[in-house]
């Protein structure tokens, strides 16, 4: 309290208009109140109306900052002791009333009773520079908005009218010299590498791959073809694609350099029966495998299904040729086992090569049984006892397999056929003949046709089946027992039986001579004896299901041979096939359940293969830090804690 027993004391309640006043005397008893107006004028009517009342000791102003921060910096002119004076609480006002008035009294009060002692803020020099730019600025800023909401609501054409932003990155810079050994790029494959280990292919891999170097390899030979596989799966198409590896070290390990992949695929070449080493590594996983799953017990039915596929070639290379589609490439040909879409073999083959060449057919097939497991492929060779066979095998096929020699070598290993018929003058005679009494049953849908879950085959629902074994024109082709002299003796191995599908031309579809009432007439041949001809087309539709995996091939490496001599490239596509093969068994595996169990190499590398991690120590254990909103992250820690159930892997002997 001051010491002055003439003086009087000030509150001052500022608003944007106006600014009340009062006035104490030094015990306290309010001397007057007064309103003056928020400018130069009033300012000095303030001065002059509270010194009417004697010596002004100290001025308590409420929102010196603000409202009060010009009237601050008169009275200070003037020579006053300003105090800065809180609003009052809500509580108070409440208890004693909400009046201008009666503010300034408060605060006037305050300043008497010591409640109130802080300086008032500095309203000069550059704090109130920047101030006056804050106002001005937050003006203009609502002034804005409001001009941009008017213009909007106008309408009249002009539509709603946004702020956008037109910028397509946020500011970040990217010329940082630091960097950090924690970021791991594609740690995605890490559970793919592990997955590898646990089947104990790096294992198997290193004692079948050979060194023809003079001293000992400075890079395992195993996981190096594993890393290979995984740069396929990845992408890669070329040798010096292997360098994309190097930045997942810290999941795949020391990954070797592009002139050892070169050296390792060379020595392959080299070597005889090196890719048969690897393929007996993959066989005796594949048993392991097709176990866990049930896929190799006694009485299930293994599906094996052929194909050939055209890639091309954009230099000169050894067996790139030209071929019937008029392009320039080769024409590997495949073998898939149906259960699991995984590749038994692939060869590779000049651009020339046949569609229907039945050596090269019957050899994908002897290679596809050399790759299944020995309780499967058992008694399905030459001459072998049929009633020692502990499954059915049955090999699917498009038109090119609708060969004599073909069906009869199928035959003679005790496989069962089911092959697209070429039709022929007798065939079509039967296949003109049909009227409304032929008895035509509904054909059934084929099964996961489509993994990606669109249906274009809207036409096939109103497809139509009869079986046409017995018609008199066609009986006497089947029945022989033994196998014809020559080609020229068109019969049919034992128990082959003719089933006819007919389905509506689709719109825009060329009609070809024997599409007759607006039908197309497909001709299954086969020799399943216990399955109705209704099941049979079935089975014959679903052989579509080859043609994905041809197209997983092609995305793998196969669409491009990157060396110039047939040797190497030979290497290179039954690599390919590897590398396939692991991501099926991974997806089937790890990924069981989820939108990736089928999905196709691009979708994997994108959400999964290309997803970069962090690397954390914690309890001497590596942990990955996957990014935070990455919305496949769950499926990624699914395939960790799968791997983690696995058991540890076993060395393979070979």
């Amino acid at each position: 309290m001051s010491d002055s027993s003439t003086g009087v004391i000030a509150g001052i309640d500022c608003h944007l208009d106006q600014h009340v006043v009062a006035v104490l005397d030094p015990l306290g008893r309010l001397v007057g109140t007064r309103s003056f107006p928020a400018n130069s004028k009033g300012y000095a009517e303030v001065w002059s109306w509270m010194s009417s009342f004697g010596t002004l000791i100290t001025v308590g102003v409420e929102s010196t900052g603000a409202y009060g921060a010009a009237l601050t910096r008169h009275l200070r002119s003037r020579g006053a002791r300003v105090i800065e004076v809180n609003q009052p609480h809500a509580h108070t006002a409440a208890r004693r009333g909400k009046d201008d008035h009666i503010d300034a009294e408060a605060a006037a009060r305050k300043v008497l009773s010591g409640e109130a002692t802080a300086a008032a803020k500095d309203a000069t020099g550059i704090v109130e520079s920047i101030r006056q730019l804050t106002v001005a600025r937050s003006g203009a800023v609502k002034a804005r908005t409001a001009a941009l909401g008017q213009l909007g609501a106008l309408g009249a054409g002009l539509g709603r009218i946004r702020q956008v932003r037109s910028s397509a990155s946020v500011s970040v810079r990217y010329d940082g010299v630091d960097e950090t050994d924690k970021i791991v790029a594609l740690g995605g494959l890490g559970p793919l590498a592990e997955y590898a280990d646990r089947l104990g292919l790096s294992a198997g891999f290193a004692s079948a791959v050979p060194y023809r170097g003079a001293a000992m390899p400075v890079v395992d030979r195993g996981g190096l073809l594993v890393h290979s596989l995984l740069m396929l799966n990845a992408g890669g198409d070329c040798c010096t694609d292997l360098g994309m590896l190097h930045p997942a070290g810290g999941v795949l390990g020391d990954v070797g350099s592009e002139t050892t992949f070169r050296r390792m695929i060379t020595d392959m070449a080299k070597t005889a029966k090196s890719v048969r080493a690897v393929d007996d590594v993959m066989r005796k996983v594949r048993t392991r495998v097709w176990a866990e799953h049930g896929w190799s017990n006694p009485g299930h039915r293994v599906i094996m299904d052929i194909d050939a596929t055209l890639t091309p070639a954009h230099s000169e290379k050894e067996d790139a040729k030209g071929n019937y589609k008029r392009g320039f490439g080769f024409h590997p040909v495949a073998c898939f086992a149906d259960c699991s879409g995984e590749a038994l073999a692939v060869e590779h083959r000049p651009g020339n090569a046949g569609a229907n060449t039945i050596v090269d057919l019957v050899g994908i097939i002897d290679a596809g049984l050399d790759a299944l497991p020995e309780t499967v492929a058992r008694s399905h060779r030459p001459g072998a006892n049929a009633a020692e066979a502990a499954n059915e095998i049955l090999v699917r096929s498009d038109s090119a397999g609708h060969t004599l020699g073909f069906l009869w070598d199928m035959s003679d290993r005790n496989l069962r056929f089911c092959v697209t018929g070429r039709s022929n003058n007798i065939l079509s005679s039967v296949i003109l003949a049909f009227d409304e009494n032929t008895n035509w049953e509904n054909a059934l849908r084929p099964r996961n046709v489509d993994w990606d879950g669109n249906d274009s085959d809207v036409d096939a629902r109103a497809a139509q089946v009869v079986e046409v074994t017995h018609n008199p024109a066609i009986k006497d082709w089947v029945g022989l027992k033994k196998r014809p002299k020559d080609d020229l003796d068109v019969h049919y191995p034992p128990g082959t039986r003719i089933v006819i599908r007919r389905e509506p031309l689709h719109p825009g579809a060329q009609q070809r001579m024997f599409d007759t009432n607006g039908w197309r007439h497909t001709i299954i041949v086969c020799d399943l004896t216990d399955d109705s001809p209704l099941e049979i087309d079935q089975l014959q539709r679903e052989h579509a299901h080859v043609e994905e995996n041809i197209k997983r091939l092609k995305t793998t490496g196969l669409d491009r041979f990157p060396f110039p001599d047939t040797a190497r490239n030979k290497v290179w596509t039954a690599m390919v096939g590897w590398a396939h093969t692991l991501c099926r068994w991974f997806q089937l595996d790890l990924l069981a359940g989820t939108e990736f169990e089928h999905a196709h190499p691009k979708k994997l590398r994108r959400c999964l293969f290309g997803t970069p991690a962090i690397l954390r120590t914690k309890n001497r254990q590596a942990w990955t830090l996957w990014p935070k909103r990455w919305p496949w992250n769950p499926h990624l820690r699914t395939a960790g804690r799968r791997l983690r159930t696995m058991n540890p892997p076993t060395p393979l002997r070979i």
